[in-house]
């Protein structure tokens, strides 16, 4: 059709009566050039033929083919400039038309919703039409797909709707990705307010429950592996490159949501219901008993999950407090896992908390972060282009000169020094100068957080005073999977032979002593591929672990996990370990002394033994009642280093500092 502006597409299954209703309020509202592609899955021939009278332009399936076969056929046969998909039950009011194909041509929109009067997804849904356009936070819930406008060359250039998905639900979230990968923008309008009937057509099929679950695990597949998703001329390489890697890592986020939530009503089909007072009774009961960390999942689930999912990217108070952590470089380390979750944990509490550095490495975006990044070029970037913030907090010696510098210049109201690690030993003992360097960042910036007792007393050995608050474990992910402890035994390690500390020589020469006094165990690392490297024992290399819930069930199905390093600032994964319900090996060394009693919740052994660090393991192995003792004690360890606890602990401290300042 010639001068066509905007192709309504609407997909019909049966529902004559609200197709009728449909195509009424098009044919009485819309008042731009556009054509009506109507769409029919197998509907009876009454609506057949009265498809075939109304419609510009009318495509007929023998079967359902499902909505999004469906919406990709209208899509094909469109010659507007603007693309409107529609279900069949939803009525358009005066100018809809008009207003969102307004909003659909502001640059970087990429979607344009109206508010419904009802949806699933209760962020669309008013009761009166509104004054104003809502940006829709990335890789969050979108709005419901039942109504959109978009242009038709990006519709097509993204790859349409996603078929993937069987009959309906779940195209929609994808779509929205698709769009957002090409760094396009999702905005409800609330201007235009749509009557929805909501689910008219899919609450008729038998299955819609398994269906919905089906799709919604077909897209976790997706999003959290490799999705080819075109890209779009006007998105660069890195934009979309960088994107795409945030969708992975909202999609793990989902991933997690979902399985919490399965694993709580699983417990409440035992008889754990998780809002009656009773459940909480049998909840403390399991704490003190034999299920603990599941207990606490469910309290969780109970207290947090509901809105978890409602979007990922919390709802943050334009006058909330602003917190930026500084890191050198976003790359797969302890300590960098630590600040993302220490920073999606702030956001969740209402606090606008950010990340800034000076790089990143693409695998550290398959970690769950409520946040994306700011990444800048050079340090001479951030110092000019960094948004004003309250606290301002260095996370590496290097970081220390820049954040005491912004602070003078009047770019954050105070400052804080999150301190992981005693970083003067980074250095070789010989080289003093640079030991020094490190030192004297020490006294930059006057508020100091630490993570243990032991790096607190080296720091007053050089004069300085801290704030402790210890580490906190994501207990969200690591707790006891229902998988069965490997037979034969398994003990699993980090194994880093490039990086300093680690104690891989001590491991090593332990493991080999372990094999040959105990054949039939397996061995397992990761931390690094070394699938390479000839070792003296059979091993199994898991290599660089940037998925947490791979990583929780290897520790679950373990049967000893050893940490052999020189010593640990705290000791991250061996509380994991522990909250996932494995015996541990650790050295008796540096901040695990915050958390491990040997002969209570671990065996502790001197640091670079090897002998006395086998002769532990194979203590392990042969004693089933000491290593049930120890995963009992290390099980309740961990429910005291949540890191819901930290973020709380962290924001009181935030709280002290800035009232200080204003003093």
């Amino acid at each position: 059709m010639a001068n066509v502006q905007l192709s309504v597409v609407v997909l019909t299954w049966n529902n004559l009566p609200l197709t009728r209703r449909f195509v009424d309020s098009i044919r009485q509202h819309t008042t731009l050039p556009y054509e009506l592609i109507i769409v029919d899955n197998g509907s009876d021939s009454d609506s057949v033929d009265y498809g075939k009278d109304v419609a510009d332009i009318f495509i007929s399936n023998v079967r359902n083919e499902g909505f999004a076969v469906g919406m990709n056929q209208g899509m094909a046969a469109a010659n507007g400039k603007f693309i409107s998909f529609c279900n069949n039950d939803t009525v358009v009011p005066e100018n809809w038309d008009k207003l969102l194909v307004q909003t659909a041509s502001l640059p970087d929109v990429g979607i344009v919703f109206p508010a419904l009067t009802a949806a699933t997804n209760a962020r669309t849904v008013r009761s009166l039409p509104g004054h104003e356009c809502e940006h829709i936070a990335p890789f969050s819930a979108p709005p419901s797909g039942a109504f959109l406008v978009m242009l038709t060359e990006v519709a097509r250039g993204i790859g349409g709707w996603g078929e993937e998905y069987a009959i309906a639900s779940g195209e929609d979230v994808d779509l929205a990705f698709k769009v957002w990968v090409n760094d396009l923008q999702l905005v409800l309008d609330t201007r235009v307010l749509v009557d929805h009937v909501d689910k008219a057509s899919s609450r008729n099929l038998d299955n819609q429950l398994e269906l919905w679950r089906k799709n919604r695990q077909v897209f976790l597949e997706k999003w959290t592996g490799s999705p080819e998703v075109p890209r779009l001329e006007s998105c660069s390489t890195s934009r979309h490159a960088t994107n795409l890697a945030t969708a992975n890592s909202a999609a793990g986020w989902m991933s997690q949501y979902f399985r919490m939530r399965e694993h709580a009503d699983n417990l409440a089909a035992k008889g754990l219901p998780s809002k009656t007072s009773q459940a909480k009774t049998e909840k403390r009961k399991l704490i003190g008993a034999s299920q603990p960390a599941q207990a606490k999942n469910a309290d969780f689930a109970a207290e947090q999950l509901k809105g978890l999912w409602t979007g990922f990217e919390p709802i943050v108070d334009t006058d909330a407090l602003r917190v930026t952590y500084f890191l050198p470089t976003l790359r797969v380390a302890g300590g960098v896992l630590g600040v993302m979750q220490l920073v999606s944990e702030l956001r969740l509490l209402g606090v606008d908390a950010s990340i800034v550095a000076l790089g990143d490495k693409h695998e550290v975006y398959q970690w769950r972060n409520l946040q994306q990044p700011i990444i800048y070029k050079d340090d001479a970037h951030l110092r000019q282009e960094l948004p004003e913030t309250d606290v301002l907090i260095a996370t590496h010696w290097s970081t220390a000169q820049t954040v005491h510098d912004l602070v003078q210049m009047g770019r954050a109201r105070t400052s804080a020094y999150f301190l992981q690690d005693y970083e003067a030993w980074f250095f070789d003992e010989d080289d003093t100068a640079n030991r020094q360097i490190v030192r004297d960042t020490y006294d930059l910036i006057p508020h100091k957080i630490v993570k243990s007792d032991w790096l607190s007393a080296l720091l007053e050995q050089d004069g300085h005073q801290t704030h402790k608050i210890p580490l906190g474990v994501d207990l969200d992910f690591f707790y006891p999977r229902t998988v069965e402890k490997s037979d034969p035994p398994t003990v699993i390690a980090m194994g880093r032979p490039r990086t300093p500390r680690r104690g891989f020589a001590t491991l090593t020469k332990a493991f080999e002593i372990v094999h040959k006094e105990y054949p039939e165990a397996e061995f397992i690392l990761f931390g690094e591929d070394i699938s390479s490297m000839a070792l003296p024992f059979p091993f199994r290399c898991e290599g660089l672990l940037t998925d947490q819930e791979r990583l929780a069930r290897l520790y679950s199905s373990a049967t000893v996990h050893l940490d052999a390093s020189d010593f640990q600032a705290f000791g991250r994964p061996a509380l994991e370990a522990m909250a996932c319900g494995t015996a541990n090996v650790l050295t008796d060394v540096g901040g695990v002394g915050e958390y491990a009693r040997s002969g209570e919740n671990c065996i502790l052994v001197p640091a670079r033994e090897p002998e006395k660090t086998a002769n532990a393991i194979l203590e392990l192995l042969n004693n089933t009642q000491l290593r049930n003792s120890l995963i009992q004690d290390g099980l309740q360890t961990a429910l005291g280093y949540s890191m819901h606890r930290e973020a709380r602990d962290t924001l009181a401290l935030f709280r002290r500092i800035l009232n200080d300042a204003e003093e």
